[in-house]
């Protein structure tokens, strides 16, 4: 086992984009997100249309909500919705990361004192045979996502991660032929996802990602500014674009070529009401794509256009 603090953490990384990205919206657009946003909070707790996803959009809607607005005024309703989740061993593993993810947004309330004791011994039962993780529940076979959400995991609950580097030969495996990382095994081309949470595993575990890296991604831009998340993608989504930018960015890349497209791309997908829309063929605003649509505005660091 390694110490208790990793060498880099990946929800804190992304939350600092975050909070860079929210000071570049104008005051009309910083209110009407706000407001977007707190449609999703009723009588002190959050509510949605898809009670699967709950906790991964009450997770990216708190953090939208903490970089714009400070978090004090929605920590009641943030704790009444985790103190609704389901039992831990009912969660996958998406739902387990956001769910330590909300809690270590967490200042003035608690969770009970064995809970992440409890956490981190259930994610040594789901553990895969090869010592990694799958983010689909009962799978034999890890995935590099599946890493990624353990790691985070352990990261929000400040535990340590016990044979962390036995996820150099998981990522070793799901290279892809064109040197990025893919979501299976000897595929032809990787993915901006797997490629995102493979440089974030590597760092974390201090190995240095290849910088050849930086090459792959920035050929991933597609003609409308955003990032594709796989090469048979016909346009950008939000999502991609900042997994790249942030790859990008941890990988010590200049975004100076690319940012003036990427700031149009963002500001293309802005919803005039508040938030962020996932791609072009998406009509309404989610908060998945409004904590990455902030996000990739805080890693250009330029201000949205009105």
């Amino acid at each position: 086992m390694r110490n208790e603090t990793s060498a880099f953490y990946f929800r804190q990384s992304e939350l600092n984009a975050l909070a860079n990205g929210a000071s570049l919206l104008s005051n009309e657009q910083r209110e009407n997100t706000i407001q977007y946003l707190q449609s999703y909070i009723s009588n002190k707790v959050f509510t949605c249309d898809k009670p699967e996803e709950l906790l991964n959009l009450a997770w990216h809607c708190f953090a939208c909500l903490k970089s714009l607005d400070g978090l004090s005024k929605y920590e009641e309703s943030l704790f009444n919705t985790l103190n609704q989740a389901p039992n831990i061993q009912h969660m996958d593993l998406q739902g387990l990361e956001a769910f330590t993810a909300c809690w270590s947004l967490l200042k003035n309330y608690s969770p009970d004192k064995f809970l992440a004791t409890d956490i981190s011994e259930h994610l040594i039962q789901i553990r895969c045979p090869d010592l990694s993780w799958s983010h689909i529940k009962r799978s034999p076979y890890s995935s590099i996502y599946g890493s990624w959400l353990a790691f985070s995991s352990y990261q929000n609950i400040e535990k340590p991660i016990p044979e962390e580097l036995k996820v150099l030969e998981l990522l070793k495996a799901m290279k892809a032929k064109d040197e990025a990382y893919g979501h299976q095994k000897e595929a032809e081309h990787g993915s901006i996802a797997s490629t995102y949470f493979a440089i974030c595993l590597l760092k974390s575990i201090e190995e240095e990602p290849s910088h050849q890296l930086s090459h792959w991604l920035s050929e991933q831009q597609a003609d409308d500014g955003g990032f594709l998340a796989t090469s048979i993608m016909p346009f950008g989504d939000i999502h991609s674009t900042a997994q790249a930018l942030h790859s990008l960015s941890i990988l010590g890349h200049d975004l100076s070529s690319i940012k003036q497209t990427s700031l149009a791309f963002i500001c293309d997908h802005y919803h005039d009401r508040g938030g962020f829309t996932a791609h072009c063929r998406e009509l309404q605003a989610d908060p998945i794509s409004t904590y990455y649509g902030l996000m990739t505005l805080g890693l250009i660091d330029d201000y949205l256009s009105l």
